[in-house]
């Protein structure tokens, strides 16, 4: 796919390692791994009077892994490794149109807790490492390519509903900023999907 999404892929693939072998060396043995899929948004700048099509939404997917911390002060602490693919936005006018792509490889501290026996609450909180590309045919504030990586705060919330003790449905909402260079914004995804523990 995308040059800059391979790279990006690339580098959650060494964190995950890196986390896994991390979690091998303190014994760790409550680690999970998650794929989920869903609406996800790019906040495109779609202010001017001339925008014939303003296409913000698209599909995007996350795959995650973590491990369970000790608790310390906090609440079922984890740390988590993502991979989120927020899509791409278009933006059109007569003649000319723009896209912008937005990826991100995040690290996270994640708190749980209990509403009913099978059913909990996540919150995530942490950096992601953002990967973005613009690219414009015409126009002028349109034409042209630009890129740019950069770390941006992200956040998370979610639910899971336990099926057994190893599987659980999972729905979540991240978000974080991109910036290609020449536009900025927001990124989110709300996504449902299933997490496995081993």
């Amino acid at each position: 796919m995308r040059s800059l999404a391979s790279t990006a892929r690339l580098i959650a693939l060494t964190g995950l390692v890196s986390m896994a072998g991390a979690a091998q060396a303190a014994g760790a043995t409550d680690a999970y791994a998650g794929f989920a899929l869903g609406p996800s948004s790019i906040d495109a700048d779609c202010s001017s009077v001339i925008v014939t099509r303003c296409d913000t939404d698209d599909t995007g997917f996350k795959v995650y892994v973590g491990f369970d911390l000790p608790r310390m002060p906090l609440p079922h602490p984890a740390f988590e490794v993502a991979y989120i693919d927020f899509g791409s936005a278009t933006v059109s006018v007569p003649g000319a149109h723009r896209t912008v792509e937005a990826s991100a490889v995040t690290f996270d501290l994640a708190l749980r807790g209990q509403l009913m026996p099978s059913l909990g609450v996540v919150g995530r909180v942490g950096l992601g490492y953002v990967s973005a590309k613009g690219n414009g045919t015409g126009g002028l504030n349109l034409y042209g390519s630009s890129s740019n990586s950069s770390l941006s705060p992200h956040l998370g919330a979610g639910l899971e509903l336990g099926i057994n003790r190893q599987l659980k449905v999972v729905g979540s909402f991240d978000y974080t900023g991109y910036d290609t260079g020449a536009e900025s914004g927001s990124a989110t995804l709300f996504s449902v999907g299933l997490q496995v523990g081993f």
